[in-house]
């Protein structure tokens, strides 16, 4: 739940409906990073688990990049579509 909350902060739009979603990034170098992934039932809850998840390659960045905000201008960030 706490990590819904944290996508929703980063991304308004992301709800409990199917979608498309892609975290992106640019470092320090301008060298830019990007993961889309499809939720077929909540992107929402996809994008929050992998906040939580450790298997995946985007969830250790994540985790080592955080999520963007004002103190960290290059950590990763959420663009979503749902349908």
């Amino acid at each position: 739940m706490q990590n819904e909350k944290r996508i929703k902060q980063l991304c308004p739009d992301a709800t409990h409906k199917s979608g498309i979603y892609c975290f992106h990034r640019e470092d320090e170098n301008g060298f830019k990073y990007a993961y889309v992934g499809l939720a077929t039932k909540s992107v929402l809850s996809r994008c929050a688990e992998h906040l939580s998840g450790y298997t995946q390659h985007i969830d250790r960045s994540l985790k080592a990049h955080k999520l963007y905000d004002k103190e960290n201008p290059y950590g990763w960030k959420l663009d979503i579509l749902c349908f």
